[in-house]
């Protein structure tokens, strides 16, 4: 309990102290008439305030796998790229290829996708040669799948939350009280709550945004944790993966689906998300709390699934569910968004 106060302590004070800074340093993002409706200049510099963070949670804990140190420390390469699309705007070509190197990075220190469990009968499906491409797809995904989502306050630090503690409590029902790896997910976990905190302006707290530098970093952190809890210490299975972050694949892969199916780029940030839609009828703390509560629906329901049925059925049922939110995604009407911004 004391690690945890003094790391939640050293959260508040760094993640102020680059609030500050950046705010001197006039890095910041400035509202406009589409995506960016905030009523002043706001930082960007979350992701680095975190990362800063997670360096010095490895010489507090001081019994971290030396992988785990390797993704925090390397994950500073993802937090560099990120802020400087912010900064500059990179190219989509350059943002790609970027992206991949640093997958491929990491994969090289131990972090790979090589099985997918016994989907079929009794045997373990193994990728072999495919692994590293699988790996790099899938860490894409859910990494691009952060930043999609990190469009209203609040909303990618929540879910990433969400996804951590889905992670715990699987662990707790298949295979009780795991001391280091729950220490690990309650450590990582902490500086991404201080931040909701600021984000959100709760305890008149100054306003910071993740940034992409902040959104590419959760979902570089939250991909390769995944696949250390599943294919390093085999403690969840890929049935139950794939719903931890089911919310943040399923906007991901709606969005794009939708934009192809109406010729439009994939590319462009846009509104044509389901949080945009939901702030735009509800509100932001309302579409927080639901879209939150939908996870974790979610998340006891691929749990359920997989518990009873395996983890062929429950990879169905993930596929049936993403047909379904992309049909209900198509069948929102954003211009009506766009036409009362």
């Amino acid at each position: 309990m004391k690690t945890y106060l003094l790391i939640s302590a050293l959260s508040i004070a760094i993640i102020y102290i680059v609030c500050k800074l950046s705010q001197k340093m006039k890095l910041l993002d400035y509202p406009n008439n589409s995506r960016k409706l905030h009523l002043e200049p706001t930082p960007y510099t979350g992701g680095i305030a975190i990362l800063i963070i997670n360096i010095l949670i490895i010489k507090i804990m001081g019994n971290y796998d030396i992988q785990i140190k390797n993704l925090l420390i390397f994950s500073s390469l993802i937090v560099l790229l990120g802020f400087v699309d912010d900064k500059y705007t990179l190219r989509v070509p350059t943002r790609v290829i970027l992206q991949i190197t640093f997958i491929f990075l990491i994969i090289q220190q131990g972090f790979m996708i090589t099985n997918l469990g016994e989907i079929f009968a009794a045997k373990e499906l193994y990728l072999g040669p495919f692994s590293i491409l699988f790996t790099i797809i899938s860490v894409a995904i859910i990494t691009n799948g952060i930043n999609y989502i990190d469009g209203i306050d609040g909303l990618a630090s929540s879910l990433f939350l969400n996804s951590i503690y889905m992670m715990i409590i699987y662990i707790l029902l298949d295979h009780g009280y795991q001391k280091n790896v729950i220490e690990l997910l309650i450590s990582i976990s902490i500086p991404v709550l201080i931040f909701f905190l600021f984000n959100n302006n709760l305890f008149k707290l100054p306003k910071l945004f993740l940034g992409d530098n902040g959104s590419l970093l959760l979902g570089f952190t939250l991909s390769f944790l995944l696949i250390y809890l599943a294919q390093n210490k085999n403690l969840i299975e890929s049935g139950q993966v794939i719903w931890i972050v089911s919310l943040i694949f399923f906007d991901f892969f709606s969005t794009n689906i939708s934009r192809i199916i109406k010729n439009k780029s994939f590319f462009n940030a846009g509104i044509d998300h389901l949080h945009f839609f939901l702030k735009h009828k509800i509100g932001l703390t309302k579409t927080l709390f639901l879209m939150n509560l939908i996870n974790i629906f979610l998340g006891f329901y691929g749990y359920a699934i997989w518990y009873f049925f395996g983890n062929l059925i429950s990879i169905i049922n993930f596929i049936i569910f993403s047909i379904i939110y992309l049909f209900l995604l198509n069948k929102i009407n954003f211009n009506k968004i766009t036409q009362n911004i």
